[in-house]
């Protein structure tokens, strides 16, 4: 049995005309199902647990080399068996004693959840740590002997898990194909033990859990905090430690930290349903003895469910239900329904009895609820409000009918049914973008931590989804024996199917309405397909073994991203006639952890691009050819010094966004550093001396970038590099910009901010940046620097601005209007003084959204008189516990709303104020 652990996606999307927040409960394929909305013929409901991960409890996998990883070494001769690898490690794990430790678990952890660096920012090394999340795991022999496949060449983590013992993680370097000697000591375990008691004679299954405290009390200080989430899946069981209650309701929870405080509940685990917490927690010391853990009955909520129209029961349902959680994000606090379907699908006169609902420990809580039948709406509540313990009554639910839509699948070239196949019905244009495809000038980072518990035995092996507010309104069902699948629209207009099959082609139709009621019948026959066998060569021809390539077809869903394999050829086979494009990836592809896009900001195309034309029937050859790649050195140096620790990016030459996009990775870079990513062989930075080597630069006409906190703006320099090794030196020469900021009565302002940046830069995208660097520091407590501030008599100098180019030197101040003004090209180490900008006063204003679920920025938009043309930028900020300020806005008229979640932005209507210069208005969304 297999467990999908819930996952938890947060997309930023931060430069670009305004930037926006959203978080979703993904794992790759789109927001998880609600639940069944149809139980007709072919309906089938998701399967929460059908999705895989990367991160799996498998076994390691063999490899094509012809070698033994278990050779002679410095440990002398092993009783192991003899598997072949490429990478291994060979090691020992032993106890205080020196003696071996036998079937302990020796786990390969993802560095991709490293407990520090950006899974640190998310919160998910720790969550991951604590779970014992592993890439793949092997047990020691009698004598404490292991091997264990490695990933390849570089840093390794592996996790060491024993009943008897605590936890211990051993970090090593991979320098050699097998890596010998490792030696994992492993301390004495402590042990808590105790009874439950008051437990009905009827159950028969219960274990007790131990959490250690630390891991999510780390996690919630973090970026975002999952903890509270994770600690209800499937009973908490996934991150504690897990033992079984004797006959006799005595438990001994043994191999714990003994430095360590656990929280420790009980969970009943009947075989096929999901673990239920049925008792309140107890916070201990390792070595705690005679805990007593009370059994309590778990509260259950009872509902009739009626047709609306007649008022006669439904007896056929599809009913999930579960608590709703908290999930902290950046302080700001995004609802989350953890719901489990109930297993029965028959209700006599439509009376639905829930009542597998875990004990909680607070005194009031909020449960979501689903409730679904073949031809209704289906009924989503997220708003109940529940005591910890009872009985609640709902009352009548009446359902409202909906339309059917009748999908009859067959084979176009035999006409036969087609059973099993995927259908999906949609509203017209929705869709997910393929990657890279996100939109122009954005920069956003995303977690998709997802794991699988994989064992028949584990209790913890039960499913649960997650739904974050965000199914949408798709339907999603399977075909029958006769090739039929009926599914109940919930929505109106128009609509598309998407049917997928493992032996067909995908198919997607065209738009069509669905009929207000009744049954609207769609016929679809699945071809075959077409085949491309994709060779991927470098530029001299030769074999790209392991390349990443992305492929993108003529549907909207219709991509895909993965790694060739050894001969650099990869058959893509089954696919919808007509154009797919084909292209190299110049990062990691299907990975969970953090990812990080830049689209549109690094104007250098990822990779070559290919388009091919898939006909039916017939298999098309393509070649994909990385373009020529080079290395480039130099050194930068300013007045003749070299410049420590400056940033060096180089990008296509002819992009037109050029000034924009460097000034907004210097933004990022400056707030980040290389944290998420952005910095790789083809990024660095200077040394002590100011060299700076890249690798795998395309050649031609390039541009290099040179971002330092001690330049006000991105220094930049046009090259032409050609194939093998280049030297560009970067020599700069210190040109300045001097002046004054002031008020609307000609007084001296002191902490105004001054940038700098080139002419072509236009002031709503300047005003993008100013959002970008408020969303960052509202993120990471952090402050770009960028820029400097003036001083009490309204004086500012910025150093080391662009020569021989077109200047706006921008000012933003606290309750003023940000003003700005354009200062002739420089040459190359000169002064100009005498700059004087003028700022008005402003308007401002102060937003709650205090207790509105969901709601993660504010934004404020211009409205402007009748007749008048004047525009303004639009004002974003992030809320912050709720609350946020928006400064600087004219004089005027302002539209105030807010964003996040769908929900919000589509239930919480926004508000129009008039602001007066000087004054400060207030905005309460939660009243």
């Amino acid at each position: 049995m297999v467990r999908v652990l819930a996952a938890v996606v947060v997309l930023l999307v931060l430069i670009g005309g305004g930037w926006a927040l959203v978080g979703s409960g993904s794992s790759g394929s789109g927001a998880p199902d609600r639940a069944p909305d149809s139980l007709g013929s072919g309906s089938e409901a998701a399967d929460p647990g059908a999705e895989t991960s990367e991160l799996e409890d498998s076994p390691p996998r063999s490899s094509s080399a012809d070698r033994t990883a278990v050779e002679s070494g410095d440990q002398g001769a092993t009783d192991s068996p003899a598997v072949t690898f490429e990478w291994v490690v060979q090691g020992r794990v032993v106890d205080l004693r020196g003696m071996g430790v036998a079937d302990a678990e020796v786990k390969l952890l993802d560095p991709r959840l490293e407990s520090s660096g950006p899974a640190a920012m998310l919160g998910l090394g720790e969550l991951a740590r604590a779970a014992g999340l592993a890439k793949r795991r092997v047990e020691t022999d009698a004598d404490g002997r292991f091997v264990l496949e490695l990933d390849g060449e570089g840093a390794f983590r592996l996790l060491v898990e024993h009943a008897e013992h605590p936890r211990e993680e051993y970090r090593g370097e991979a320098e050699n194909e097998t890596t010998v000697g490792v030696v994992i000591t492993l301390r004495d375990g402590a042990e808590i033990r105790g009874r439950v008691e008051g437990v009905p004679d009827e159950v028969t299954t219960l274990s007790v859990v131990a959490r250690r405290i630390n891991p999510l009390d780390v996690a919630s200080k973090a970026l975002m905090d999952i903890s509270s989430l994770v600690d209800n899946v499937g009973g908490g069981t996934l991150i504690g430690d897990l033992a079984e209650v004797a006959p006799d309701r005595s438990f001994r929870i043994a191999g714990l930290d003994p430095d360590d405080r656990f929280h420790v509940w009980a969970v009943r685990t009947d075989e096929g349903e999901q673990p239920t917490k049925c008792t309140e927690r107890v916070d201990v010391r390792a070595g705690a003895v005679g805990v007593e853990l009370r059994w309590r009955e778990p509260l259950t909520i009872g509902l009739r469910v009626l047709d609306d129209a007649t008022g006669q029961p439904l007896e056929r349902l599809a009913v999930a239900a579960g608590f709703v959680r908290k999930v902290k994000m950046m302080g700001m606090s995004v609802p989350i329904a953890t719901k489990q379907r109930l297993p029965r699908t028959e209700f006599p006169e439509g009376e639905v009895l829930i009542d597998q609902l875990e004990v909680q420990d607070g005194d009031r809580e909020t449960v979501a609820i689903d409730v679904g039948a073949h031809g209704y709406r289906t009924l989503s509540r997220d708003d109940i409000e529940v005591p910890r313990a009872g009985h609640v009554d709902l009352g009548e639910v009446r359902l409202r009918t909906a339309p059917i839509v009748r999908v009859s699948v067959v084979a176009a070239a035999t006409g036969e049914p087609v059973p099993g196949a995927s259908v999906e019905l949609d509203p017209e244009g929705e869709s997910e973008p393929a990657p890279g495809e996100r939109g122009s000038r954005s920069i956003s980072f995303s977690t998709n931590f997802s794991a699988t518990v994989d064992s028949d035995d584990d209790p913890r092996a039960a499913g649960i989804e997650v739904d974050t507010g965000q199914a949408g309104n798709s339907a999603r069902g399977v075909t029958d024996s006769d090739g039929v699948c009926e599914l109940t629209a919930q929505f109106d207009g128009a609509a598309v199917v998407r049917v997928t099959s493992d032996e067909f082609a995908p198919f997607v139709s065209d738009s069509f309405v669905v009929a207000m009621t009744g049954t609207t019948e769609r016929h679809v026959s699945l071809s075959a397909g077409g085949t491309v066998r994709l060779t991927v060569v470098d530029s001299h021809g030769v074999v790209k073994a392991g390349a990443a390539v992305q492929r993108t077809g003529p549907f909207e869903d219709d991509h895909e991203a993965l790694r060739v394999g050894g001969d650099g050829v990869h058959v893509f086979e089954r696919l919808a006639v007509g154009e797919h494009a084909f292209r190299l990836s110049a990062g990691s592809v299907d990975e969970s952890g953090l990812n990080v896009d830049v689209s549109g900001l690094d104007d250098e195309e990822p990779g070559s691009r290919v388009a091919v034309m898939v006909a039916e029937g017939v298999t098309t050859e393509a070649r994909l050819v990385e373009p020529v790649r080079c290395n480039l050195r130099g050194v930068v140096l300013i007045d003749g010094e070299p410049l420590d620790g400056a940033s060096v990016r180089c990008v296509a030459a002819e992009s037109e966004n050029g000034d924009f996009n460097a000034a907004a990775m210097s933004v990022v870079e400056g707030m980040l550093g290389g944290l998420i990513g952005l910095e790789d062989a083809r990024n660095g930075s200077t040394d002590v001396d100011g060299r700076f080597a890249l690798e795998g630069i395309p050649i031609g006409a390039r541009r290099i970038f040179v971002s330092h906190r001690d330049l006000s703006m991105p220094a930049v320099r046009v090259v032409t590099l050609v194939e093998g090794d280049n030297v560009h030196d970067v020599v700069l020469q210190d040109t300045v910009v001097r002046g004054v900021v002031v008020d609307a009565d000609g007084k001296p302002l002191r902490g105004a901010r001054v940038t700098v940046q080139g002419a072509a830069i236009a002031a709503a995208d300047s005003a993008s940046l100013e959002g970008a660097e408020e969303a960052f520091a509202t993120l990471f407590g952090s402050d770009s620097g960028r820029g400097v501030k003036t001083g009490s008599d309204g004086a500012f100098e910025l150093r080391g601005v662009r020569a021989d180019t077109p200047l706006v030197v921008r000012v933003t101040a606290r309750r003023h209007v940000a003003g700005e003004a354009r200062v002739r090209a420089l040459p190359a180490g000169t002064d100009e003084s005498g700059v004087r900008v003028a700022l008005a006063s402003a308007g401002r204003v102060r937003v709650s959204a205090r207790g509105v679920d969901g709601a993660m920025t504010v934004r404020a938009v211009w409205v402007a008189p009748p007749g008048d043309t004047t525009e303004h930028p639009d004002v974003q900020r992030m809320l912050r516990n709720g609350r946020a300020t928006l400064d600087g806005l004219v004089p005027g008229r302002w539209r105030v709303r807010l964003g996040g979640m769908p929900n919000v932005e589509e239930e919480v209507e926004p508000r129009e104020i008039d602001l007066v210069a000087g004054e400060t208005a207030r905005v309460d969304f939660a009243n």
